[in-house]
């Protein structure tokens, strides 16, 4: 059985006419016009009463009647870990980040400063913050979003404000970042980039122009969570990869000073050069409202 609430369509598991658990998952076309067929998990609960491990039940319900062409989840506990690397592959975020040194007294430890380069003012490397779209640039990624979707999804959000940093040469956008300014009081102000469209190209570096972005606007670092894309090309256009000797918080809602691992579990996934970001499903959704 399935019934659709906002966003999330639920699936119920019945015995005897009682409900006994229930599963929500996320439809990418929430938020587009355009058809697809990509899922994320949201949601997965039993009574405590009910002993059987019924995730194979909705599973097989998915798959067999839903027939997703992508379907995953980000963010899980240990205990259906062991459930879901049985029926997926679970893959760990990769945090980069570039560091604002000027800021002092933050939240982070540790994190590397940056080299200065000159090669964005050779290249004439530009960066927007803007909240429209016209269109977005050409992007060889999947899943493939539209303007409608960053749209509906990030500009018109009721609980969070996001804006775009676009990443322009010659004046055309190459690509752009979905960003979140999040402030901890009397503590500091970071940004976090929640998602991601276009193309890397190294010979675009932009960790003069980001990090001038920081400075001017008083940011300790800006940072992001992502699997896909290419670590030594993220180095390559400015982004420090994260090590475990540093400190970059993720929860923030309560806030937690310390490092959290968030991990992606791919159940089907019937694409290439997939990328994956924490704005995907429901990661970056309010704890306190």
């Amino acid at each position: 059985i399935i019934k659709k609430k906002n966003n999330l369509s639920i699936l119920g598991y019945f015995n005897n006419n009682k409900l006994l658990g229930i599963a929500g998952i996320i439809k990418q076309n929430n938020w587009e016009k355009k058809s697809s067929k990509n899922y994320f998990l949201s949601l997965l609960v039993k009574d405590k009463s009910l002993k059987k491990e019924i995730t194979f039940s909705f599973f097989n319900f998915i798959y067999t009647k839903i027939k997703p062409n992508l379907f995953v989840c980000s963010g899980f506990n240990k205990k259906i870990k062991k459930v879901y690397k049985k029926i997926g592959k679970i893959i760990k975020f990769s945090h980069f980040y570039i560091y604002n040194d000027k800021f002092k007294n933050g939240l982070s430890k540790n994190l590397n400063k940056m080299s200065i380069k000159e090669k964005d003012k050779i290249n004439n490397i530009k960066i927007e913050e803007t909240i429209s779209l016209s269109k977005t640039p050409y992007s060889k990624y999947n899943p493939t979003k539209s303007k409608i979707y960053f749209i509906n999804k990030y500009i018109k959000n009721p609980f969070y404000k996001y804006t775009f940093l676009k990443i322009k040469k010659d004046g055309k956008t190459i690509f752009f970042f979905v960003v979140r300014k999040i402030k901890i009081k009397n503590k500091s102000k970071i940004i976090r980039i929640v998602d991601f469209y276009g193309n890397l190209d190294k010979k675009i570096y932009v960790g003069n122009i980001i990090k001038k972005y920081l400075e001017v606007n008083n940011f300790e670092y800006i940072d992001f969570l992502c699997i896909g894309l290419k670590k030594h090309l993220l180095k390559h256009i400015g982004f420090n990869l994260k090590k475990t000797n540093q400190l970059i918080p993720n929860y923030f809602e309560p806030f937690i000073k310390k490092n959290i691992t968030l991990e992606l579990c791919i159940f089907i996934n019937n694409f290439k050069d997939c990328i994956f970001f924490k704005g995907d499903g429901d990661q970056d959704r309010p704890k306190l409202i």
